[in-house]
């Protein structure tokens, strides 16, 4: 799982073009070195102030491992939203698992401890994947 946080004066609730790059590059390293993929847990927090957090989760799909153009257009894309439902959105139409999960008064809810779940942290040796 990585984290990282987007300063106040740049809310961000989206990973940028970027954010994916280094995501897949990670995974690429990691199938390389380790001979196991990997698909990380990225969480980008943006503080709400008075213990308040909300966090954009994402997880990439194994279609991207060889794809920069896909992320190319996302960048695009991205470039166009104007709400964090729209960043959501956008995720969730490339494929990506992605959701806002809201850390409030020391605790996560029900509904968002439900959707940390469904996240998948899987090490899947490459002699068992068919690319």
């Amino acid at each position: 799982m990585f984290v990282h946080t987007h300063p106040g004066e740049m809310v961000a609730y989206g990973p940028s073009g970027a954010d994916l790059r280094v995501s897949r590059e990670g995974r690429l390293e990691r199938r390389h070195y380790l001979r196991y993929d990997l698909a990380s847990i990225e969480i980008i927090v943006v503080d709400g102030g008075k213990g308040n957090v909300e966090m954009t989760i994402y997880q990439e799909p194994s279609a991207y491992l060889n794809s920069t153009s896909l992320i190319d257009q996302y960048e695009v894309d991205m470039s166009t939203n104007k709400t964090k439902q729209d960043a959501l959105d956008l995720l969730k139409n490339y494929g990506y698992k992605a959701a806002i999960i809201r850390f409030t008064e020391g605790e996560f809810s029900p509904e968002d401890i439900d959707k940390l779940k469904s996240f998948e942290f899987k090490l899947t040796p490459l002699k068992m994947l068919k690319n």
